[in-house]
């Protein structure tokens, strides 16, 4: 299976084209979903329609990770992590009212996708450490 393609803006890929990340991985100071396209509707956002940004990561082997996100503001992120692609089975979906979301996970081996969504569209921070 071929990695994504990497998206046209750094630290913001699309559910078209996630922006392939490693283990270890935190977006840029720039990361936004400000000016993202609406194509994922996490389980965990029911009823809201946000932009998002869209990360994918290839495990060789099952992993622990552990998953942060900010939207800096406290008005609400989320997290979905699905197997191969934005309409791939969901694994897990966190919305934090708060702005803030801390995850561990484990994953068996195969391609993650990283879903972030923030309310309102902006910057917000996101990692996925082992």
């Amino acid at each position: 299976m071929d990695a994504p393609a990497l998206d046209s803006t750094p630290g913001d890929g699309t559910c078209l084209a996630p922006q392939p990340i490693s283990l270890g991985f935190t977006a840029t100071a720039g990361a936004s979903t400000a000016q993202q396209l609406d194509i994922a509707m996490p389980e965990c956002v029911p009823g809201l329609s946000l932009s998002e940004s869209v990360y994918a990561l290839r495990l060789s082997d099952p992993t622990s990770v552990h998953i942060t996100a900010s939207d800096r503001s406290g008005q609400g992120v989320a997290v979905q992590v699905r197997s191969d692609t934005c309409s791939g089975a969901s694994v897990a979906c966190d919305w934090a009212d708060n702005g803030a979301i801390d995850r561990n996970l484990s994953l068996p081996a195969g391609t993650w996708v990283y879903i972030v969504e923030r309310r309102p569209a902006g910057p917000f921070t996101f990692a996925v450490m082992p």
